[in-house]
């Protein structure tokens, strides 16, 4: 019995033994993913044992050798240049004193302008005219300019309309008669005393006393300016026109300008900003 034990422990021992003597590379080349990728590889199918060597490094992640392959396939055989640069580098700092080191650089070099290259192309396509963007951009151009058409339009009636409200306005002040101040009654007289009834002066003799009666008062005279309506004038602006410039055309001077400012003052927000189609107020000189 014992000599049983013994030899079963000498076994255990020895295999033991035995795997610690492996070289861990040769374990990884003996390892079922890396076998299965290694077949799917040779077999052409290279998406998928990109898939496998992707699984084993998620066992062993600082397996340089299979960084290596990952990225050459990657590069050479599925057209990932990013994947690519990434297993090289990954590959150079994990193998830094590799004798392999500078032409694994060169790969890498060469991935990233493969990279570069192929994302220019890309965006180039991208960037490039479209056919029919032409017409769409003048169609869009005319929308626009018939938009501000109607504006302008718009904004010409809305001026167009306050002028003319303004213009009523004072047609309905100037025709409005002031109302007369209210002239007070004269004071009547007072009542003259009756005469004192006696036996000399009966009643039937009694003088007739004539009361007076008051008048009605005289219509107040209408103001003069009542009489006459009041003149109002108007001028519709015109292009490149000026307060100066309508002063000397309506008043042949142009020192004028200021009244007509004054006159307007409600729909004018500055001397300086007429807008074309407006209708101004042209107010009387002093004195007229």
């Amino acid at each position: 019995m014992n000599t049983i034990l013994k030899l079963l422990a000498a076994f255990v021992v020895s295999l033991h033994m035995l795997s610690c003597s492996q070289d861990p590379e040769a374990l990884e080349h003996k390892h079922p993913l890396v076998l299965k990728a290694q077949a799917l590889r040779d077999g052409g199918e290279y998406a998928k044992a990109a898939e496998f060597y992707e699984d084993y490094l998620r066992i062993q992640p600082n397996s340089t050798r299979i960084h290596l392959q990952l990225a050459s396939i990657c590069n050479d055989n599925i057209d990932d240049p990013l994947r690519a640069i990434l297993h090289y580098r990954r590959y150079l700092e994990l193998a830094q004193a590799s004798e392999d080191s500078e032409a694994v650089t060169a790969w890498k070099d060469a991935a990233e302008k493969k990279f570069y290259e192929k994302n220019r192309e890309r965006f180039e396509l991208l960037s490039a005219p479209v056919p029919g963007d032409d017409e769409k951009v003048k169609k869009c151009l005319a929308y626009i300019k018939k938009l501000s058409e109607e504006n302008a339009a718009l904004k010409a009636e809305i001026t167009e309309m306050k002028n003319a409200a303004t213009e009523k306005e004072l047609v309905a002040s100037s025709e409005t008669p002031p109302v007369p101040a209210e002239t007070p009654s004269p004071a009547l007289p007072p009542p003259a005393p009756l005469p004192l009834l006696s036996a000399a002066n009966p009643p039937a003799t009694l003088a007739k006393t004539t009361v007076p009666q008051a008048q009605a008062p005289a219509p107040a005279e209408m103001p003069a300016a009542s009489k006459s309506k009041v003149r109002a004038e108007y001028y519709t602006v015109k292009a490149n026109d000026s307060l100066v410039k309508i002063s000397k055309e309506i008043y042949g001077t142009s020192k004028h300008a200021e009244l007509i400012f004054e006159a307007n003052r409600n729909i004018l927000s500055s001397p300086d900003r007429l807008d074309v189609g407006q209708r101004l107020r042209i107010p009387l000189l002093p004195g007229e």
